[in-house]
C-alpha cells in the first residue's frame, strides 16, 4: 500500500482526529506500506509551517520504521501531469497517486475514489 502524506501525519502526531483509525490501518499492514520521497517532503513541509521541530532526521526516521520509501522513474511524472491535466488533480495528489503505480492508497482524501486505483480511506475505518 501506498501512504500518502495525511496518513503519514496521523500516525506520528500526538493528537489528529484520524490517528486511531490510521494506527489500526498501520498495525494491520505493518511491513506493506511504501511511501514516497514526496510523501516525505510534505510531511516536512507541513510539520516545518505548524511546529517547532528543529531536527527533523529522528522523525524521518520513524517514519521509516513504518514505511518503505519506494523510487520512481520518468514515466510516473508524466502519468501525475495525465491527472493534473485531465483529472483535475492538485499537484501533490497527482504525484500520490502516480507514485502508487496502482497499489492500493492509504488517504483520507477523496481524489482517488475519483481515478483508476483503490483508495483505502482510512477515515472511514
Amino acid at each position: 500500500m501506498y501512504a500518502d502524506s495525511d496518513f503519514i501525519l496521523a500516525v506520528i502526531k500526538d493528537e489528529d482526529w484520524l490517528k486511531e483509525s490510521a494506527m489500526e490501518v498501520l498495525e494491520e499492514n505493518r511491513g506493506d506500506i511504501e511511501t514516497s520521497i514526496l510523501a516525505l517532503a510534505e510531511v516536512v513541509m507541513i510539520l516545518d509551517r505548524d511546529y517547532d521541530i528543529e531536527n527533523f532526521a529522528p522523525l524521518v526516521r520513524d517514519i521509516l520504521s513504518f514505511c518503505d520509501l519506494m523510487y520512481t522513474d520518468e514515466e510516473t511524472v508524466l502519468q501525475a501531469m495525465f491527472y493534473i491535466d485531465e483529472k483535475n488533480s492538485t499537484i501533490f495528489d497527482a504525484f500520490h497517486a502516480a507514485l502508487s503505480e496502482g497499489m492500493p492508497i492509504l488517504s483520507s482524501d477523496e481524489f482517488y475514489e475519483d481515478i483508476d486505483t483503490e483508495n483505502k480511506n482510512f477515515r472511514n475505518k
